[in-house]
This record gives C-alpha cells, structure tokens and sequence, in this order.
C-alpha cells in the first residue's frame, strides 16, 4: 500500500469514526431487568435509530432517551395501559419495552424499539400535535413494521 493510500485510509476511518460519535451522541437511561450483553444490544440499536432518523427528521442528537425494560407482560400492561401483544409503548418520556426474551423469541426486537424510537422522534417535531392515526402510521412504515399489522401471526 502507497503511502497516500495508507494516509486516505487513515483519514476515512478516523471520519467514519468521528460521524458514528456525532450522530449517535444521544445519551441512554436502560432500567429495568437486563444483563449486559441485553444493554449493549439495546443501545446498539438506539444508536442505529439514531444514525438512521435524526438526521432524515433534523433533529438534534444531544437529548436523552430512557428505556424501561419490564421484567414481565404484568409489569408492561400495568406501567403502559398498553395491551398485551403489543412489544414497546413510547409514553414520554419513556420507551417502556416488554421483557427482551418474548421480544426476541416473537422476531420483533429490532422493529419494537425502531419503531418506539421512531414514536420518540415524532414527538420531538410535533409534541402532542400529531394525530394518533399518522404517528402510528409513520412509525410503522419507518420501522419496517408494516408486517406487524397483522401481528396475530406472530402470537
């Protein structure tokens, strides 16, 4: 390798890493009842949220985002009123999500916190302003999740 090659190479990596830090400078509160490799998978996918839909919506990455993880399906539907088959319920400020293990074995971890993120996001722009109709909407096509429509196939 040439050493201007070597040099670019330097300066693309040393970029890469300065934009990684940048974009995902959002500071993260993860509660609830998660081993270590569990935080680290959920704040990777925050991260990506992050890189993902900060940028498209134009907002700024210096916030911080908390995330209860219940410790049962009991726990979710008392703390979020939300029903049972859901997997996440944003209530700001929070990300409640029900226990990783049922999210994981269901195939919806990734798309359930996206998909609250997303939810985090939108009210960031709008606040309350956003009709329920359109923010769910948005966040299931910016999720991925449009699948999940019909989410009595994965029960």
């Amino acid at each position: 390798m040439k050493d201007n090659e070597l040099r670019t190479l330097i300066f693309l990596v040393a970029m890469t890493i300065f934009l990684s830090i940048s974009l995902s400078g959002m500071e993260y509160d993860i509660r609830g009842v998660v081993s270590e490799i569990e935080l680290q998978e959920i704040e990777t996918l925050l991260d990506e949220g992050a890189e993902r839909f900060l940028p498209l919506f134009k907002l700024d990455s210096n916030s911080r985002l908390e995330v209860m993880v219940c410790k049962d399906v009991v726990e979710f539907t008392t703390r979020t009123n939300a029903n049972w088959w859901n997997g996440g319920h944003y209530i700001f400020p929070i990300i409640y999500l029900q226990p990783l293990h049922i999210l994981k074995e269901r195939g919806i971890l990734e798309e359930t916190v996206l998909h609250e993120f997303i939810h985090y996001c939108i009210e960031k722009i709008c606040g309350k302003g956003c009709p329920l109709w359109l923010n769910e909407g948005l966040a299931l096509h910016f999720s991925g999740g449009k699948d999940s429509l019909n989410c009595m196939q994965r029960l």
